[in-house]
């Protein structure tokens, strides 16, 4: 079971690699025509900014969470990464808001 959100802020996933705290973060969705999503994510891993890829069940094949110094970079890395992906039929990009 998790602990409260403290631990959550600072515990690093099993896949996840360690963050190098900046604060520039996307969280990218991909649906597949076909393939294998665990294949997939394992390519995603080794990108360059790429601290985390995992398949998923559900309507989404796989999770991908991008981090960089800054807009552009992260752009950049999440293009590459993508480039990589065949059979995609959609990605999904999502940032979080900070205040």
């Amino acid at each position: 079971m998790w602990g409260g959100a403290s631990t959550l802020s600072t515990a690093t996933l099993p896949n996840e690699k360690k963050s190098t705290n900046t604060s520039t973060r996307a969280y990218v969705l991909l649906r597949l025509a076909k393939g294998d999503p665990q294949r997939v994510a394992q390519v995603l891993r080794h990108k360059p900014g790429v601290l985390m890829a995992d398949p998923l069940e559900g309507p989404h094949d796989v999770i991908m969470v991008v981090e960089a110094q800054g807009k552009q970079e992260l752009a950049d890395f999440t293009v590459n990464a993508l480039s990589s992906v065949e059979n995609m039929l959609e990605n999904v990009r999502l940032m979080p808001i900070h205040s």
